[in-house]
């Protein structure tokens, strides 16, 4: 079995657990491959209940709310992250998440009575969205070599 395969299933076991199914497809495994990367699932620092709050899952697209340190040396999960999301032709970007998707936040709020409501620990929003080598710029992603001759200095 694959570090793939495993976070696939992983994550196919968390969604049936919390009620809420996915259909896979080749796009979405992608986006699961993608966030692999860094890590097995299992440990991923993010909220619970993984499925509805921690991650977000959609056909082609994760969102995820990510609870720890991104790098590019020591602790390489920014390099890995962006080199596995070239590898796939996956957009990913990283934002500050704020509490105010509020399905989001009651489930993050019902699960750990840990959390104060007015101040939930923040958390960076990565999201995966699954493109393709060609097309307009909006459905496209680069390989890892045309986004390093576009990025090098001259």
């Amino acid at each position: 079995m694959t570090a793939r395969a495993d976070a696939v299933r992983w994550l196919q076991s968390e969604a049936i657990h919390a009620g809420q199914p996915f259909e896979l497809t080749e796009g979405l495994e992608r986006c699961i491959a993608v966030l692999a990367a860094l890590g097995p699932l299992h440990n991923l620092p993010t909220y619970r209940p993984v499925v509805g709050a921690g991650i977000i899952v959609r056909p082609n697209h994760l969102s995820v709310l990510y609870r720890a340190d991104l790098s590019t040396f020591d602790g390489d999960g920014l390099t890995r992250l962006v080199i596995a999301a070239h590898h796939h032709a996956v957009r990913a970007s990283l934002s500050p998440w704020y509490a105010h998707e509020q399905q989001r936040l009651s489930l993050i709020l019902g699960s750990d009575d840990d959390i104060d409501a007015d101040c939930p620990p923040p958390a960076m929003q990565l999201d995966l969205h699954a493109r393709t080598r060609e097309g307009s710029p909006y459905e496209r992603h680069p390989t890892i070599e045309h986004a390093l001759t576009r990025a090098r200095p001259t």
